[in-house]
Order: C-alpha cells, then structure tokens, then sequence
C-alpha cells in the first residue's frame, strides 16, 4: 500500500517538526508473517524507514523481521556487556 503520510515528532526542548512525503505502510499480519502480537513496533519501523528511502536519504532496503531482530540483539549484546 502507498500513501502520502505526514509525520509529527516532538524533540527534548518541546519543538513540534512536521514533515511530508510518501511512504510504503507495513501492517502486522502482512506478507504471510505472523508477528500477531509484537509485530506493531517493527511494522511502524518498516513504515518510518520507507518514508527515508522514498524520499532520496538512503538506498538501503527496507529491513526485514529477522534483518531487525539481529540488529536489536547485537544492540542488545553490547549494551549489557
């Protein structure tokens, strides 16, 4: 599914930034993938980072579940050691 979507973050000192542009929406359940449960946080990353890519700041592919979860778990490792 594409769509346009606008963004609201909000930064330490209280700013308020919106941004535009297209985006590629990721939705638990998607792809044959059961993350039914925990999937909502790694769907919303996918989301996010396509909103990157589709507008030009990286080439990167859009990672998938396991591509996350192995970056999570070395974060993860190096946090704790």
């Amino acid at each position: 599914i594409f769509f346009k979507i606008l963004f609201y973050y909000l930064v330490q000192n209280g700013k308020q930034s919106l941004v535009q542009g297209n985006c590629l929406y990721f939705h638990y359940m998607q792809d044959n993938f059961n993350d039914n449960g925990w999937g909502c946080a790694y769907r919303s990353f996918q989301t996010i980072f396509s909103w990157f890519k589709l507008q030009s700041y990286t080439k990167k592919s859009i990672p998938t579940h396991r591509e996350i979860q192995q970056v999570r778990k070395l974060f993860k490792k190096n946090i704790m050691s």
